[in-house]
């Protein structure tokens, strides 16, 4: 009895959606998602090293033996300067004790992005729209809600109040800040 094999089961689904949301790099597979993100110049990546991801370190910190995500970029400027879209929690269906075999009725993930400077939430939120709308099954109906937008920030360095604030903080350390 039941309908498995004649209807896409929503947490099924949900999976393939979200599976598609990433390039096996790491890397946001969304279209136009990078599109405004400022590039890393070389200053600001020799200011990133300063203070060191040691692959041990962040191994032991995490659990895991393997770091994900855009090869090209070290651990600090990962976690740091540059955009992420993470899925932060799933449901779906029975998951009490014991066991059930009928489909779930519905599938629901939360999701965030990390915007970096230059980056408009409101765009990336309709980029993100569109993109899951797009990779939709026919199979089945989506719905992305807007939950909270935060506006992402970059003082430069060369700025008049952050080279105030430099040199505030050299004359009480007598050492040059470590920019992260």
């Amino acid at each position: 009895g039941g309908f498995g094999g004649t209807v896409h089961n929503p947490a099924q689904a949900l999976s393939e959606i979200i599976a598609k949301l990433h390039h096996p790099d790491g890397s946001v597979s969304v279209p136009g998602f990078y599109d405004d993100v400022r590039p890393l110049d070389v200053e600001e990546r020799a200011e990133l090293a300063k203070t060191p991801w040691e692959l041990e370190a962040w191994s032991a910190g995490t659990g895991i033996s393997t770091p994900w995500g855009e090869p090209q970029f070290t651990l600090g400027e990962r976690v740091s300067a540059r955009p992420t879209l993470e899925i932060n929690g799933m449901v779906s269906g029975f998951y009490g004790e014991g066991a059930k075999t009928v489909l779930p009725a519905k599938a629901m993930a939360k999701m965030s992005c990390r915007l970096v400077a230059n980056q408009n939430p409101k765009k990336i939120y309709e980029l993100v729209k569109a993109y899951i709308a797009q990779i939709t099954p026919p199979t089945v109906r989506s719905e992305l809600r807007l939950l909270h937008v935060g506006d992402p920030a970059l003082t430069e360095r060369d700025s008049v109040a952050m080279q105030a604030a430099i040199s505030a903080y050299e004359q009480a350390w007598g050492k040059a800040p470590v920019f992260m």
